[in-house]
């Protein structure tokens, strides 16, 4: 690890899933003192969704998921679509050459996310500047990402309280209101920050990497401009192949065995989901990317109790923002050399700062 303690690296998919769904490897026990962890930057809240252990976290998820039912989340479909076209078409009467990170991948998730929660335009850059940087984990300094978690909280602690006061017809209103006797305030600020600093982040990364593949093997994007069908099963290979988040971090509550070999209690077990992803033993020529592959069992989202709960909503906005962008732009082309694009180097943030495209 980065702080030179050891750790143990989990990367075959059946060892991968034991780590996230076996409760003997915790969350919550990365922020004991006595155990390892990242010294170049903090894991998150202790107080995070992402970070808690049953019961607490299954109290929280149970109160909260509710809300992202699949109904639910399908009937934002319409509206992804609708922001997507409208991005497209900006983007085209700006005229070529344009950087489809800040022209699309980013405003699109943002937009969503944000317009779900009821959180003012004026405010989503400094959002998406807080947590690029609390996501960055070992790219940037622990300074640095405290800070951004910081103003992550103190943001959220003002919106609940806002939208308590005020509630509208948005998510994070609902929320509030029909959760009130099952969520404390501070236990709202962080629900609602965790699913909108995780829920647009990652998008914007993914959609870019997507993109920039798919730009990047023209019979790849033809294929799918003239079958647009296949876009919902090429996503999932896109997030099977090229996952935006690399891998996650438990704690060994006990001593436990993972592929023959023993971890002792305590140990901080790296669950390397990328490396899962692509087990020869769980995928069929893994290396190949196969954007009709029929059974996709792959671990981007994770698995278990910490399954990502934004997932749903994810790929609605993958899928209907690569069949806007594969609809509008048949020949669009990556307009810089690959190897002067400059990427994020974060393990839970990865994905290229910018992407400059011609049509």
């Amino acid at each position: 690890m980065p702080s030179g303690d050891e750790g143990y690296l989990v990367t075959r998919h059946d060892d991968v899933v034991r780590v996230l769904m076996d409760p003997v490897f915790s969350r919550a026990w990365l922020f004991r003192p006595d155990v390892p962890r990242y010294s170049d930057g903090p894991i998150g809240l202790p107080d995070s969704l992402l970070n808690l252990d049953p019961p607490d976290h299954t109290r929280l998820r149970r109160a909260v998921s509710r809300a992202f039912v699949p109904r639910r989340v399908e009937s934002m479909r319409a509206g992804v679509q609708k922001v997507a076209e409208g991005l497209l078409d900006r983007m085209e009467a700006g005229g070529g050459p344009a950087d489809l990170v800040e022209a699309f991948c980013s405003p699109l998730p943002i937009s969503v996310i944000c317009q779900l929660f009821g959180v003012p335009e004026r405010d989503w850059p400094a959002l998406r500047g807080w947590t690029d940087t609390a996501l960055s984990l070992t790219a940037r300094s622990t300074h640095e990402v405290t800070q951004a978690l910081t103003s992550l909280h103190d943001y959220f602690v003002k919106l609940v309280a806002d939208k308590r006061a005020a509630p509208s017809d948005d998510l994070l209103s609902t929320l509030i209101t029909d959760r009130q006797d099952e969520l404390s305030d501070a236990e709202m600020v962080s629900v609602a920050g965790t699913i909108l600093a995780a829920g647009f982040e990652t998008t914007v990364n993914q959609l870019a990497i997507s993109a920039y593949v798919l730009v990047r093997n023209r019979e790849l994007y033809t294929g799918l401009h003239k079958d647009p069908a296949r876009v919902p099963a090429a996503v999932e290979e896109l997030l099977r192949m090229t996952p935006t988040n690399h891998g996650t971090a438990r704690i060994a509550t006990e001593d436990v065995e993972i592929g023959g070999m023993l971890i002792p209690a305590g140990s901080m077990v790296l669950a390397w989901t990328a490396a899962a992803n692509r087990d020869e033993d769980a995928f069929p020529e893994p290396a190949r990317m196969d954007l009709d592959r029929a059974k996709n069992d792959h671990l981007t989202f994770g698995r278990g109790a910490h399954f990502c709960l934004g997932a749903g909503i994810a790929r609605v906005e993958l899928q209907a923002g690569l069949q806007a962008l594969l609809r509008r732009f048949p020949d669009l082309q990556l307009a810089a050399d690959p190897s002067e694009l400059s990427w994020r180097s974060g393990m839970v943030a990865f994905g290229p700062h910018e992407l400059p495209v011609t049509w």
